[in-house]
């Protein structure tokens, strides 16, 4: 046999690495994006022992999983986020700044998906009026339908703020009508109701399960975490049992919840008949009965621990089905959530750390008629942790609004709670470059942002007052800005990215891998580590 010479041999080797094929993951033809509503990447890890479905959790930790990956605002609320994950940009462009806003021409409360032109089907007449009306970015859907029109975009969740904001302006929207336990969707999105969706209503899956009693998935000494409310707030069965009536609302509140939207996508991809030709669709479907259970009963209970078990099998029913029906191929899974979620407001050593609303918004109201008198009211709202001043009656009495709004930002910072407060003269005649400045400054949008923005101290959560709530977000802290993203599918490797991922780029990826330009007012760049797989 005939001698090699070392270096020829080594250059050989070279050369048959340099053209051994390189890994790329297939095209999808469908994009299932799953959002579980104030999930914490924690909870993946802290509850990881007991998730125990492999088609489940399971099948996202065998995919690309980023772990660094955050929004850069501080109002991340369910719409606001949502908003963001589809149009790719802040809400200080998008102008989703909450559910609810004042409108400073009228002084009128304005609420995100309220319309009175519209009717859902199924619903009385002054029910569920609801649409996309006050949408006005553009959505990656919105960009598919422009590039495709043969494409489909389609949003499934129980709450219809969630599948609303997630539709865009173009596709459809699908919710639970928690009044009669029937999904229904809005006049806007189409003039008659579907044969299907009538067909699928009569089936009444929400009559089956809402009288289903609640039992914890294991037994109780498994659990991580050890606080049951269930019992406390007479939970453990949606429908009481000295009631004629169904209470389908309170199914919301419970896994049976996610069980409706697993059960109603599965049924969206048959009826739509989604991802069965050449056209890319894109399916979102959100499931919000973790977000009100976190926040009815604390993400240290032992309610919200058994929801992400059962949810686990959820997603493992939804995806297994999505894979028999197109053989395990040409479908991309995108999971991720709209927010974190602060620790229950009673689990520290600071005692009561709830930030009064009303009693903010009384005391606020007197202390700007005492300093600058007038007739009127001086507090024309309060949502989403900002402040809307009477700017009607500013302007009548001939008053500096900037210093109107410096004088009322002073005064609330001797509340109990405050931390920094930016109004809106300050973000509108400023520019803030990094810190918490930054991250308000990303969620302010001047048309529909209101006269002072809050940020509560680490930690402190809203109350109204008239609501239990344990946990809430909308803070610029981690706990609510670092989320979960997670993808599956189209052969692509098991891997994990520790690098920063802006959660604006989730729909700039997307839109890279299925050949499309990104949503017209996306402001960030594909997750590069993510496009090269394909």
């Amino acid at each position: 046999m005939k001698n090699i010479a070392p270096k020829t041999l080594l250059l050989s080797l070279l050369a048959t690495l340099i053209t051994l094929p390189t890994f790329a993951a297939e095209k999808p033809r469908l994009v299932v994006n799953i959002v579980i509503s104030q999930m914490r990447p924690d909870y993946l890890d802290r509850f990881g022992k007991n998730l125990t479905s492999k088609a489940g959790f399971g099948k996202f930790f065998s995919g690309v999983r980023f772990t660094n990956s955050y929004y850069d605002f501080m109002q991340t609320t369910t719409p606001a986020t949502l908003a963001t994950l589809t149009t790719g940009t802040d809400p200080s462009v998008h102008g989703v700044v909450g559910d609810q806003w004042v409108d400073f021409t009228t002084g009128n409360v304005v609420r995100l998906i309220d319309d009175k032109a519209a009717n859902s089907f199924g619903s009385e007449l002054d029910e569920y009026q609801y649409s996309n009306i006050n949408l006005i970015v553009p959505t990656l859907g919105d960009r598919l339908l422009e590039s495709s029109p043969k494409s489909m975009v389609v949003s499934v969740a129980a709450d219809p703020q969630s599948a609303i904001v997630m539709g865009g302006l173009a596709g459809e929207a699908y919710w639970f009508d928690s009044t009669r336990g029937n999904w229904t969707t809005s006049t806007r999105y189409q003039p008659y109701a579907p044969s299907w969706l009538d067909k699928y209503n009569q089936v009444g899956l929400a009559r089956q399960l809402v009288s289903k009693e609640w039992l914890l998935d294991r037994e109780e000494t498994s659990y991580v975490n050890t606080e049951s409310n269930v019992l406390q707030y007479g939970m453990f069965r949606p429908k009481s049992s000295s009631s004629a009536a169904y209470d389908y609302g309170k199914m919301r509140y419970t896994p049976a919840g996610n069980t409706l939207v697993t059960d109603f996508a599965k049924q969206l991809l048959i009826y739509k008949e989604l991802g069965r030709d050449k056209y890319t669709d894109l399916l979102y479907v959100c499931f919000d009965a973790t977000r009100l259970a976190s926040e009815k009963y604390g993400p240290e209970s032992m309610e919200v621990e058994d929801m992400f078990y059962k949810l686990d099998r959820e997603i493992a029913d939804l995806v297994q089905f999505v894979d028999a029906q197109f053989g395990g191929v040409g479908v991309l899974f995108v999971l991720t959530s709209d927010h974190g979620a602060s620790d229950s407001f009673d689990k520290s050593a600071i005692s009561n750390r709830q930030f009064n609303v009303q009693q903010f918004k009384v005391l606020m109201g007197s202390f700007l008629s005492a300093t600058y008198g007038g007739e009127e009211d001086w507090v024309k709202g309060y949502a989403n942790r900002q402040l809307y001043i009477n700017r009607q009656q500013v302007y009548d009495l001939r008053l500096s609004l900037e210093e109107v709004q410096r004088r009322a930002a002073s005064f609330a910072l001797q509340f109990g709670g405050t931390s920094h407060i930016l109004t809106s003269e300050d973000m509108q005649s400023g520019y803030y470059g990094s810190g918490y400045g930054r991250m308000i400054q990303n969620g302010f949008y001047p048309r529909r942002s209101g006269d002072l923005t809050i940020n509560l101290m680490p930690g402190w959560i809203e109350s109204y007052g008239d609501e239990n709530i344990r946990a809430t977000s909308g803070s610029l802290y981690d706990y609510d800005t670092h989320v979960p993203l997670m993808m599956y599918g189209c052969g692509l490797p098991s891997m994990e990215i520790d690098e920063y991922v802006n959660m604006n780029s989730v729909a700039a990826t997307i839109a890279r891998i299925i050949d499309i330009d990104r949503p017209i007012a996306s402001t960030a760049q594909p997750i590069e580590e993510a496009v090269e797989l394909f």
